[in-house]
């Protein structure tokens, strides 16, 4: 039997701590919603590994959008696991956590030098990209979802030449 890990409400550093509801085994993780596996016992220690989400997704996509602002990330702005938080949660999760996606970039946007949010205003009116954070956490979630079918369809013509 898998452990199942829930959010204890408690950090570790910078790091999340979760507890199995079984055998109550505590695990850290960069993840507020970890994919976390592990074989429970309740004697013991197995081993605990952390999947690694998806390559590629909506987080990828809003990252690459910024880029295109011309908006760097920071070492305070936990880019990196937002990045994977969202790919995590794929398009459909990141509809369900939109709000909170929002309040994060909000709270960054509001740390952006004056001179830094008006250039990247001034790059999405010349480039044609959207000129809000809602606009842009939408149009992350487009960009992922026709990647997404991009693949599929790309595996099905690979498939469909293998027959």
């Amino acid at each position: 039997m898998n452990c199942k890990f829930k959010f204890t409400g408690k950090m570790s550093g910078k790091k999340y701590v979760h507890v199995c509801t079984e055998c109550e085994r505590e695990v850290a993780s960069g993840m507020k919603e970890p994919m976390l596996k592990a074989v429970c016992k309740v004697p013991g220690t197995p081993e605990v590994r952390l999947a690694p989400p998806p390559a590629t997704g909506p987080g990828t996509e809003l990252a690459a959008l910024l880029k295109e602002y011309g908006i760097r990330p920071r070492k305070s702005c936990g880019c990196g696991s937002w990045i994977a938080r969202m790919n995590a949660w794929g398009p459909a999760g990141c509809a369900e956590h939109r709000e909170e996606i929002l309040a994060h970039l909000k709270a960054a946007y509001d740390m952006t030098p004056f001179w830094e949010r008006t250039k990247a205003a001034a790059l999405a009116i010349l480039k044609g990209l959207p000129t809000s954070l809602e606009g842009a956490v939408d149009e992350a979630v487009i960009r992922a979802k026709r990647e997404a079918e991009k693949a599929i369809a790309d595996a099905d013509e690979y498939l469909g030449g293998q027959q």
